[in-house]
């Protein structure tokens, strides 16, 4: 098995008759980008040193981050020069972005019983200089989650592209994604002539070609329980990327729950499913009108759910759960058929078969729900999309202060909005009319 660590120097180290080197840092293989309307990875982070992406992290609390021990600690066990130097960054997807979050460390925890020669215990806590991160929401760790094989699970990183070593490496600017199921302990540690350890599992594919990579370590992985995300394994190492017989092995993240929780304190009520409390204001409201009924919302609708002052997420909930969202969205209609009528409803047009196969797994994996769904895709809309959306909430705004009530009519005034100005002034008219 060969492991590198990126930026240091490489040495042989025996292990139960096999020599190893440490390859850290791996990246997705035939995974796919991460879309910006995803929630999916708002706590993952990028450690970076001198300016390049050197390891992954996941905000555990609002000023501690979960990586590998191998990121920051070299091969004799001592703290890597220029570690605490690194910067973390965070809440974008794509590290170029110029609004992305730069954070500087205050302290690094590796774990005590971390071994280098065999990679075991590789996990450590990073505490941020400041507690004032943005993201709010956290994954699950917990003490005692089932691994069973096959589950499905969720890695993600910045890393190479490429698995051929014999190629040129690919260094993605934008956060791919790859699911990999959970493997059979056994058949894992065969394929690794038996030098797992009791901290560590494998996800991925027996029969190769989907894989964390050079770069991903620490990084990730997640799992889904009832919709909430758990943080299950930290990307630890591998031999070489997406190899048959082969799969990625990783930090069981429930061994280490009582000395994570000893720095960070308790987490457990931080860690709950995503609901990011969005303002709720007449406009939002009127949004989520337009985007799941697909149509305008009237006036008594709008004063209900103000005054409830329950968060936009709650709302949405509620909204998928009434006898009109159930008759525009059937149970008996495919993942595939709801998303495509979803952006039907609120933008015009069908999904475009990148974006449509990106929902539709999202929604079969149970990773998010149906009203998340409609949220999620809401807020994320762009250029075009954003327009058509921006006017048919200026509509339904219109309609609501119209004092109009009618389902019929507020359908009627809501099917000929696009993007153009002329179709607002249009439904303004129509709206007017059926006032007087």
């Amino acid at each position: 098995m060969f492991i590198r660590i990126l930026k240091y120097s490489f040495i042989s180290l025996s292990l139960s008759a096999v020599v190893l080197f440490a390859e850290h840092n791996t990246r997705i293989i035939n995974g796919s980008e991460v879309a910006d309307a995803s929630t999916r990875w708002n706590f993952i982070v990028s450690l970076s040193e001198d300016g390049e992406a050197s390891c992954g992290g996941t905000l555990i609390a609002p000023s501690w981050v979960l990586t590998a021990s191998h990121c920051v600690i070299d091969d004799y066990g001592k703290l890597m020069a220029g570690s605490m130097d690194m910067k973390v960054k965070l809440g974008n997807y794509t590290l170029s972005n110029q609004e992305i979050e730069t954070y500087t460390v205050k302290q690094i925890i590796s774990n005590p019983n971390y071994d280098p020669s065999t990679t075991d215990n590789d996990i450590a806590l990073i505490e941020l200089s400041t507690n004032n991160t943005s993201i709010e929401y956290f994954p699950t760790i917990a003490s005692n989650i089932a691994l069973d094989t096959g589950k499905v699970a969720f890695v993600a990183g910045w890393g190479n592209l490429v698995a051929d070593s014999n190629l040129e490496a690919s260094y993605p600017d934008r956060l791919n994604e790859v699911k990999v199921p959970i493997v059979d302990y056994n058949l894992c540690n065969d394929g690794f002539d038996g030098v797992l350890t009791e901290n560590m599992f494998c996800a991925g594919y027996l029969e190769g070609g989907k894989d964390s990579c050079q770069g991903d370590s620490g990084g990730p992985l997640i799992s889904y329980e009832n919709t909430q995300s758990n943080l299950i394994g930290v990307v630890s190492w591998g031999d070489q990327c997406a190899e048959v017989g082969k799969a990625g092995v990783y930090t069981k993240v429930q061994n280490y729950y009582d000395w994570i929780v000893s720095y960070t304190g308790e987490l457990t009520t931080k860690n709950s499913y995503y609901v990011p409390q969005t303002i709720t204001t007449v406009s939002t409201i009127t949004k989520l009108y337009v985007a799941t009924f697909n149509r305008a919302p009237d006036s008594a609708g709008i004063s209900y759910w103000l005054e409830s002052e329950l968060p936009i997420e709650s709302i949405a909930q509620s909204f998928f759960q009434q006898p009109e969202t159930q008759a525009l969205y059937p149970d008996d209609k495919s993942v595939e058929e709801f998303v495509t009528l979803v952006y039907q409803n609120l933008f015009n047009r069908e999904p475009d078969s990148e974006g449509l196969a990106y929902w539709v797994e999202e929604l079969e994996s149970g990773s998010i729900s149906q009203s998340y769904f409609i949220l999620a895709v809401m807020n994320g809309a762009k250029d075009d999309d954003d327009v058509i959306l921006e006017n048919k909430k200026s509509v339904g705004e219109h309609f609501a202060n119209s004092s109009l009530n009618s389902v019929t009519d507020a359908k009627s005034v809501m099917s000929g909005v696009t993007q153009t100005a002329e179709s607002v002034e249009s439904a303004f008219a129509m709206i007017d009319a059926l006032s007087q």
